[in-house]
């Protein structure tokens, strides 16, 4: 999924008051609300978020994903309920859609997926948002908005396993952990990948595969002196 203009115009024009205060109409949704609409059960939503807290525990940290505007749900009504779900973090792909949740007074801990133009790379900083980190010329920017002393950055490295959309291949790590490594207002705070086809049930043959290569990637960053990944 590529940064698109059109984020630009998802401007809320007014709540649709008869599916509740949280839900609004943008001006590319409104011809197709005469018959269709989508209904969100708040008891089932909080159920399902507690479902995964009881698996990770009190100290791991649960991220939801709500880019794309939530999936077409809503950004700041998903989010909303989310948070008062019990979840700790978003994840969008844009930073677009980060300022949206910003500018609706949003101040956990937000993780930007997709690729952040190198002139917007400030916007990260002054922001206080994570990025997720794939590419030299982004690492080499924020290395220059950071050297001033002023702002400390948080990224996450995304390796690539198999999936070959956004990701560092293995062969190109050593050259982000050697620059982060002398580059302490850069702070790495996690490492990801993206499982091609995790969905497929019936064969984890591929999925497994990828969990192997990035547990060989997480064995190179620690030894790289990151540890306490």
């Amino acid at each position: 999924m590529a940064d698109s203009p059109v984020s630009e115009s998802l401007k809320e024009i007014s709540p649709l008051e008869k599916n509740g205060p949280n839900c609004h109409v943008t001006s590319l949704e409104r011809p197709y609300l005469g018959n269709s609409w989508v209904e969100i059960s708040q008891s089932a939503y909080t159920s399902n978020l507690k479902f995964f807290r009881e698996i990770i525990g009190n100290n791991t940290e649960l991220s939801v994903v709500v880019k794309a505007n939530a999936y077409g749900h809503g950004l700041q009504g998903t989010a909303r309920l989310a948070a008062q779900a019990g979840a700790d973090s978003f994840c969008v792909h844009s930073i677009d859609e980060a300022m949206r949740l910003r500018r609706s007074g949003f101040r956990q801990n937000i993780l930007v997926m997709g690729h952040v133009p190198l002139d917007r790379l400030e916007e990260v900083v002054e922001h206080n948002l994570r990025i997720a980190l794939f590419n030299r010329e982004s690492l080499l920017r924020l290395q220059d908005i950071t050297g001033e002393g002023r702002h400390l950055v948080r990224v996450h490295l995304k390796l690539e396993t198999g999936t070959y959309r956004h990701g560092i291949a293995a062969e190109d790590l050593n050259w982000f952990l050697k620059k982060l490594r002398h580059t302490p207002r850069i702070i790495l705070e996690a490492v990801y990948t993206h499982y091609a086809n995790i969905e497929d049930t019936a064969n984890q043959e591929y999925a497994e595969y990828q969990q192997y290569a990035f547990a060989q990637l997480v064995k190179m960053v620690k030894k790289s002196g990151f540890p306490i990944l």
